[in-house]
């Protein structure tokens, strides 16, 4: 299964905050029979405003 929309990457907008919460999300999409994970964030200005450095 692919996952083609996941807020997975840890710090940039409504996804989890740590690096230990985006790993536990892989682990139960894992588990749930994802194979691959696309990582989206959102594109509206003003919506989240993401650090540059992340």
């Amino acid at each position: 299964m692919i996952d083609i929309h996941s807020h997975i990457i840890f710090g940039v907008d409504d996804g989890p905050k740590t690096l230990e919460e985006s790993l536990a999300l892989i682990d139960e999409a894992r588990r749930q029979g994802v194979r691959m994970i696309v990582a989206t964030s959102h594109r509206r200005k003003g919506m989240f405003e993401t650090p540059e450095k992340i």
